[in-house]
């Protein structure tokens, strides 16, 4: 679904992760290969770093999960100018990569923007599924939309809801998830009269002919939608999921570990820092 590079971090034990990628020539090992080499009771000692090259970060301390050292972890790996950080659960649309690219000359005159790509989730409870349950609903084609139009049956079937909407509305309600939906199934609607449009001019070229071409610097569909920007936060609990220039204002601070609250602290310091918040159009 996504065309562009990635960079992953993965927690496992440091002999069984040395023993897997470190100082190999090998390619990098599949989720699934290191999977089965890491066993999931063990202590979490190390970081697999899977990115342009692989290396080995360790963290000295005993507890917690390192979450932000994780994400810092990947974030040094990247070669970008742009990155968006999100979870390892997280599926993107196959039109996500495309619309980041589409906002190139957006994101170079605002340096200090953070565009917010809206999360959802697939309603229901499914921390209880065996690997076996994930993997027959996971095969089903429409179960995780890929694309807007999918996204739009999934929604309207109230299957898809917008992301952690049940339990905590504060971390996405500043979004306006449906202004989004429904500014891009405008856009979407402009799209189509616009291809209809490039279809009767090709119609009407004699046989053999192309349709005429678009003016030179005239940039087709999403390159004309101007981000939303969000004017006001409406919780101090929002933690979008955004695309920010590749800087050390993006690191996370690494003293948060565990579960809870950890992304927070960078859209806050983000904020005082005179970012200015967008939503992402598709």
């Amino acid at each position: 679904r996504w065309s562009g590079p990635i960079s992953v971090a993965v927690v496992g034990d440091q002999s069984i992760a040395t023993e897997a990628v470190c100082g190999s020539s090998k390619p990098h090992p599949s989720a699934s290969v290191l999977r089965a080499k890491i066993d999931q009771s063990l202590r979490w000692r190390g970081a697999l770093l899977l990115g342009t090259t692989t290396t080995m970060q360790l963290f000295s301390y005993a507890g917690n999960y390192p979450i932000n050292a994780l994400r810092n972890a990947a974030l040094n790996a990247v070669t970008t100018s742009h990155v968006l950080v999100v979870d390892v659960d997280f599926f993107p649309s196959t039109e996500l990569h495309e619309a980041i690219l589409a906002q190139s000359l957006y994101l170079k005159n605002h340096p200090r923007s953070a565009l917010v790509v809206p999360a959802f989730q697939r309603k229901g409870n499914w921390r209880g599924y065996s690997d076996k349950r994930w993997k027959r609903e996971l095969s089903k084609p429409d179960f995780i939309p890929e694309n807007f139009a999918q996204l739009l049956d999934c929604l309207a079937s109230v299957a898809c809801i917008v992301f952690d909407f049940t339990w905590n509305r504060d971390a996405h309600g500043t979004t306006n998830t449906a202004a989004w939906v429904e500014a891009t199934a405008k856009a979407a609607s402009t799209r189509a009269f616009r291809a209809a449009d490039r279809v009767r001019a090709a119609e009407a070229q004699p046989s053999g002919k192309d349709a005429p071409k678009l003016p030179e610097g005239l940039l087709p569909f999403a390159s004309y939608v101007e981000p939303r920007r969000i004017a006001c936060f409406k919780s101090a609990r929002f933690e979008p999921y955004v695309v920010l220039r590749n800087n050390a204002d993006v690191r996370f601070d690494a003293s948060y570990t565990g579960y809870g609250k950890n992304k927070i602290e960078q859209i806050a310091r983000l904020r005082y820092a005179g970012y200015v918040f967008a939503v992402l159009p598709l």
